[in-house]
């Protein structure tokens, strides 16, 4: 109704459309990068709290704190921006019609038009119904998207990462013959120059240009200072820790105990056997030697008591 002179408002809609999606850009960076830190934090938190007591043991908090503490003021600064943002575009819901409808009814006014109620009410409707569309519903798509841009990026890079190769482990007939004197027996375990770290990004190898030979039926220990490469040892030869160079030789199958022990729901005597079949005399052996008879007669149903809920702390004592 006021003619040519909506284009002021419009026109003023559209810069801060253009402004919005601007800051969308930026929104998403911030929001992507808050997002990398949070998981940074909770990483280190996790490891934190599964290894409490050694940090405890050797007095750690202070340095692990810190460590936390700037995770923390890198992810707030992240966060405290796409607040920022946020502020921003909700502070448009405030503003923006009412200047929309100034600025109309300034130039109307300016160009010698008499302005009358009906034409101001007019405009007013006009400029709302804009709003709800430009100023609303456009932030909360902006911010939707850069979530879902986001969360599909994410997902694709775990879905396109480095396939991890099976065959790093390599069996023993493949050892050269030339590390081997004639009539000498085979090892059970040969390392041969490995060199490996955990990320292909890293910059420190967790073994470097290592060697040993394991024979059958030695036991071997592995003894060090904390971080010395113990884990990383173990872990080369389950397949876990990617070998930069040299080769691991395996003849056999691998068995692995964990540090740390472990219930899953079921019966005691489930729990015992892991899935395999039930041998009575080996059985009762492995119960003998481990003095768990004790703790069966404290047990309701013995060891066909189910371990979850409950069953889970009274099997604490000799877990």
């Amino acid at each position: 109704m006021l003619g040519e002179y909506t284009l002021l408002g419009t026109t003023l809609f559209a810069c801060f459309m253009a402004l919005q999606i601007c800051l969308g850009r930026y929104f998403s960076t911030f929001k992507a990068k808050a997002d990398v830190k949070t998981e940074e934090r909770m990483e280190v938190m996790n490891e934190i709290i599964s290894g409490i007591e050694v940090i405890k043991m050797y007095a750690w908090e202070k340095s692990f704190y810190e460590k936390i503490e700037e995770i923390r003021r890198a992810e707030l600064k992240q966060i405290r921006r796409t607040s920022w943002i946020r502020a921003m575009f909700a502070s448009f819901k405030l503003f923006l019609s009412q200047s929309a409808l100034f600025l109309s009814v300034l130039g109307f006014i300016l160009s010698g038009n008499v302005l009358t109620a009906i034409y101001v009410f007019t405009i007013t409707s006009f400029f709302n119904v804009l709003r709800q569309t430009m100023v609303a519903s456009v932030p909360t798509a902006v911010t939707t998207m850069t979530d879902a841009w986001i969360s599909i990026k994410r997902i694709t890079a775990f879905l396109t990462g480095k396939e991890i190769s099976p065959n790093r482990i390599r069996p023993m007939s493949m050892l050269p013959g030339s590390t081997r004197q004639s009539g000498e027996q085979l090892p059970a375990i040969a390392f041969l120059g490995v060199s490996a770290k955990w990320s292909q990004d890293g910059e420190r190898n967790v073994l470097n240009k290592f060697d040993l030979e394991v024979q059958r039926k030695e036991t071997v220990a592995i003894t060090g200072a904390v971080g010395c490469g113990k884990t990383s040892l173990l872990q080369v030869i389950l397949n876990e820790v990617p070998v930069i160079n040299g080769a691991v030789y395996v003849d056999g199958t691998i068995s692995s105990t964990a540090q740390e022990p472990w219930i899953f729901p079921g019966t005691v005597r489930e729990n015992i056997i892991f899935r395999e079949a039930f041998d009575p005399t080996r059985y009762t052996d492995v119960c003998r030697v481990c003095s768990l008879d004790a703790d069966f007669r404290q047990l309701p149903q013995g060891d066909a008591t189910i371990l979850e809920g409950k069953g889970f702390d009274q099997l604490r004592n000799f877990k």
